[in-house]
C-alpha cells in the first residue's frame, strides 16, 4: 500500500512554461518530485541514501543536498590518487541516478600543520574532467573551517556579524526597557556566539579576543553604564555566560549526552570511565572519565580531552541528573555561581 501511495504521488504529473501570458504544452516529468511538496526533501533524502556506497575509502557526511568528502593518508600522491579515483566512481553514481554537481560551487581543502610544505601545483582533483579549485578556508555548515584549523576566520566573520547587531543594541539603548534588550541579545547576538563553540571556542584568547570584547559591549550597552565598566558583575546580574562558559556549558552537555546514550552510535566508546582504566578505588571512579596524557595544546582542543576535564570538574549532584532540562538549568546556574 505504502509504494502503491508513493506511486500515485509520482506519476502522471506535468510541468509547462508561461512566458507574456503564453503557455506551452504540458509535459509529463519522467524523473523528479514536485518543488516545494512536503515530501520532496524525504524522497530527495531516500534517493541519494546509497550514495556512500558508491566510494570504496572517503567517508561521506551528508545533510540535505549539502555533501562533504573525507580522507586521510600519510602519502600525499597516494592520497590524491585514490580520491580522484573515488571521485570518478561519484561522477558515474551521478550519471546512472541522473544528478548533476555544480563543480564551481564545489572545492577542497587538505588540512595539513602550519610547518608542513607543500607543492600545491601538483595536487589536481577532478571530477567528471573539470578541476576542483583547492581553497584555505570552506564554509561547513555555518562554520568557516582553513587547512590549519586555527578557526580565525570563523571568529572573524563570526564578530563580523555581531558587530552589526552591537550598533543595533546602541542605537536602541536609551529608547527600549532593559528587558528588551536582553531580548534582543538573545535573538541577535547570542546565537551567533554559541553556535558549534563546542568546536571553536575552545581557542586561545587572542584569537578571540575580537568576540570577547564584543559581548562585553552588549552586556554594559544592556546594563546602559559606561564603557570602562567592569563587566564580571554585569554577567552575573543578567544570568549570562561568556563564550568561555559557553564552551564549557556545550561540552558538559555533549558528555551528559554521551553518558546517557543519546548521542550517534559513531561515539560509542568515544570516552572510558575512570574505573575501567585501572583496577584502584578512587573516588571520582563512579562519575568520572579517564583523562588521556596530552602534552600538546592543540591535542588538548581536542574533544576527547576537553570532555573528561570538563565532565570531572563537574559537581557530582549535577553528574548524576537524568533530566536533561534540569542538567541544563543546575549547569548554568553552577557557572554563574561560578563568577
Amino acid at each position: 500500500m505504502a509504494l502503491d501511495w508513493f506511486k500515485s504521488y509520482l506519476t502522471n504529473r506535468y510541468q509547462y512554461v508561461e512566458y507574456n501570458g503564453v503557455k506551452s504544452n504540458p509535459l509529463g516529468i519522467i524523473c523528479g518530485v514536485p518543488q516545494g511538496s512536503v515530501l520532496g526533501p524525504v524522497l530527495f533524502l531516500l534517493y541519494i541514501n546509497d550514495l556512500v556506497n558508491a566510494t570504496n575509502s572517503l567517508e561521506l557526511i551528508l545533510f540535505a543536498d549539502d555533501t562533504n568528502l573525507f580522507m586521510s593518508d600519510a602519502s600525499l600522491d597516494r592520497l590524491v590518487t585514490t580520491v580522484n579515483s573515488d571521485l570518478t566512481r561519484l561522477a558515474n553514481w551521478f550519471a546512472i541516478n541522473r544528478l548533476s554537481l555544480n563543480v564551481t560551487k564545489t572545492n577542497f581543502i587538505l588540512f595539513t600543520n602550519v610547518g608542513k610544505c607543500y607543492d600545491k601545483s601538483k595536487i589536481t582533483v577532478m571530477f567528471n574532467g573539470t578541476l576542483v579549485t583547492q581553497v584555505q578556508c570552506s564554509k561547513f555548515l555555518g562554520v568557516y573551517i582553513d587547512e590549519h584549523l586555527k578557526w580565525a576566520t570563523h571568529v572573524q566573520q563570526v564578530a563580523s556579524k555581531v558587530s552589526r547587531n552591537v550598533g543595533i543594541l546602541q542605537k536602541l539603548r536609551y529608547i527600549i526597557p532593559q528587558y528588551c534588550l536582553m531580548m534582543l541579545y538573545n535573538c541577535f547576538i547570542l546565537p551567533y556566539l554559541q553556535y558549534c563553540c563546542i568546536v571553536w571556542g575552545c581557542i586561545g584568547m587572542t584569537t578571540l579576543n575580537p568576540l570577547i570584547l564584543l559581548q562585553k559591549k552588549c552586556v554594559r550597552i544592556i546594563a546602559k553604564t559606561d564603557s570602562k565598566a567592569h563587566t564580571a558583575p554585569l554577567f552575573k546580574k543578567f544570568g549570562l555566560l561568556n563564550i568561555s562558559e559557553l564552551c564549557f556549558f556545550q561540552t558538559a552537555l555533549f558528555m551528559f549526552k554521551y553518558t546517557r546514550g543519546h548521542l550517534p552510535q559513531r561515539f560509542n566508546s568515544y570516552f572510558v570511565r575512570t574505573n575501567s582504566s585501572h583496577h584502584y578505588s578512587t573516588r571520582s571512579a563512579e562519575s568520572g572519565y579517564w583523562i588521556p596524557s596530552i602534552k600538546t595544546t592543540v591535542r588538548q582542543r581536542n574533544i576527547r580531552y576537553r570532555g573528561p576535564v570538563t565532565w570531572n570538574k563537574l559537581k557530582p549532584e549535577i553528574q548524576q541528573l537524568s533530566s536533561q532540562y534540569s542538567f541544563k538549568i543546575l549547569l548554568e546556574q553552577y557557572l554563574i555561581d561560578s563568577y
